[in-house]
């Protein structure tokens, strides 16, 4: 995925990163080798939710400062579409049934 539409964030002390994507998934999460000589199992586990917290509110920084989702204008678009397109056809049986109705 493109970087620019991933999150990215670590750890207070630069040891875990993480990114995450618009949905808020996790692409990836990356240890400095330092992190396993000094970190008990606790600890690393905080850098880890830290690191995608992190990464989590970058995302949200940059879909704000975007102003919409990535590509959601255009699926809202060919959502809108398919709705007029179903009404159309609401409104044409409609008509069809009065003709037959002789209303």
């Amino acid at each position: 995925m493109d970087d620019e539409l991933m999150g990215s964030g670590g750890s207070a002390d630069g040891l875990v990163r993480a990114r995450v994507d618009p949905r808020g998934r996790v692409g990836d999460v990356a240890f400095d080798p330092r992190q396993w000589e000094r970190t008990p199992r606790a600890a690393a586990e905080a850098a880890v939710r830290e690191a995608v917290n992190a990464a989590l509110d970058d995302m949200a920084a940059k879909v704000a400062a975007a102003g919409a989702l990535p590509g959601l204008d255009a699926e809202l678009g060919r959502v809108t579409e398919g709705f007029e397109r179903a009404m159309d056809k609401v409104a044409a049986d409609i008509d069809a049934a009065r003709r037959r109705l002789g209303s």
